[in-house]
């Protein structure tokens, strides 16, 4: 789904800063097309198996009017509306006149709403509005890298080295420009999401923020190379040098596909500062004039939780033969889920792996089989 954003922003975005031959308008109006039909059916598939996780039901679920309700109710629902509306607005925007004014307007503007679609739901949404406008200009400048490798590979299959050479060299100049707003964007995101820089390496987010880093490297590297060596080449119609920036071209945007990749695993990964700022909650119900439970529930967050059951008879530990804990999300129609504890070694109750989906008022309920 991040790959059809991007490439869809990338596509609305092209003749905007590149040179882009008339003969190439059809291609892109087709990419737009294919895009955005990917993007709304991708986006409502994956509404659907939220559903399913926010229910932690069987993948049968999908087709089961529970999961799509709760689905749509929570922040990835908001998303969903925002997305599916910006591509109808770019399918629109395609069935017009693209030359016209109203064409425009209805392309730039469904990009506009994909592009704020990351921002209703994940770390963007998390992250406060301080750091949203640069989560936006971060996707914003790697869609135009991906929507215009996509163009440019589309041309070199082509075959014609003049009219590539021409659109090669704009792309050269604006190219810095877009590496370089997209190097400090995401230099901000770093630091922003990491507490010091040994996380880098200590952390699954560090490992991941690093691999991104060694394949966006990458990516450069060739760039660089296609700008440097073979396009000066290009002036003498050199069929071999053509062959090798078409073959350069291709490996570039498989990276960056990778690149796309490694990010969606970012996107469900739990930062280090949001770990940090993450805690326990304990509390002690008591559950009559003898029995008192201590619950501790870490992180106490979106996300996933451990819940530490102990139980107290007369103020000293005793273990009951049974214990099952429930909990609902009313506000948003998320039914009662349960899930059985196991004991510990030390008298205690745990279950690993409570999922809180979204944020909220919780109810929890304790159902203890004391004999």
């Amino acid at each position: 789904h991040l790959l059809t954003i991007l490439l869809t922003i990338g596509f609305v975005l092209y003749p905007l800063f590149f040179v882009m031959p008339a003969e190439t308008e059809s291609s892109r109006q087709r990419f737009l097309n294919i895009a955005s039909i990917t993007g709304i059916v991708t986006a409502v598939i994956g509404l659907g198996l939220w559903g399913v996780l926010l229910i932690e039901a069987s993948p049968s679920a999908f087709f089961q009017t529970e999961s799509w309700s709760i689905a749509l109710e929570s922040t990835l629902g908001t998303s969903f509306f925002i997305v599916v509306s910006g591509f109808a607005g770019i399918l629109m925007a395609n069935s017009q006149d693209p030359t016209l004014t109203p064409g425009r307007i209805s392309g730039l503007l469904g990009g506009l709403l994909i592009l704020a679609s990351l921002g209703a739901s994940g770390h963007a949404f998390s992250s406060g509005w301080l750091m949203t406008p640069v989560f936006f200009i971060h996707t914003l400048v790697a869609g135009a890298w991906l929507g215009a490798i996509w163009m440019l590979h589309n041309i070199l299959l082509s075959g014609n080295s003049s009219q590539l050479t021409h659109v090669l060299k704009t792309f050269s100049m604006i190219a810095t420009w877009i590496v370089a707003v997209l190097l400090v964007s995401a230099v901000i995101l770093i630091v922003f999401q990491l507490n010091n820089v040994t996380e880098l390496l200590m952390t699954e987010y560090g490992n991941l923020i690093l691999l991104k880093l060694v394949v966006v490297l990458g990516a450069l590297i060739l760039a660089a190379v296609n700008r440097w060596k073979f396009v000066p080449a290009l002036n003498d119609n050199n069929q071999i040098v053509f062959q090798k920036l078409r073959k350069s071209v291709y490996i570039e945007g498989i990276l960056l596909v990778v690149v796309i990749a490694i990010t969606s695993i970012l996107a469900s990964t739990v930062p280090p500062k949001d770990e940090t700022l993450a805690s326990s909650k304990s509390i002690s119900i008591p559950i009559d004039e003898t029995y008192k439970m201590i619950m501790l529930m870490t992180p106490a967050q979106t996300g996933n939780n451990r819940v530490e059951l102990s139980f107290l008879q007369q103020d000293q530990p005793f273990e009951p033969m049974n214990v099952t804990v429930y909990w609902e999300q009313a506000q948003i129609g998320i039914e009662r889920l349960s899930r059985q504890a196991l004991p510990s070694e030390d008298g205690e109750f745990i279950i690993d792996n409570i999922d809180i989906l979204v944020p909220g008022t919780w109810r929890f309920q304790v159902e203890v089989l004391i004999d």
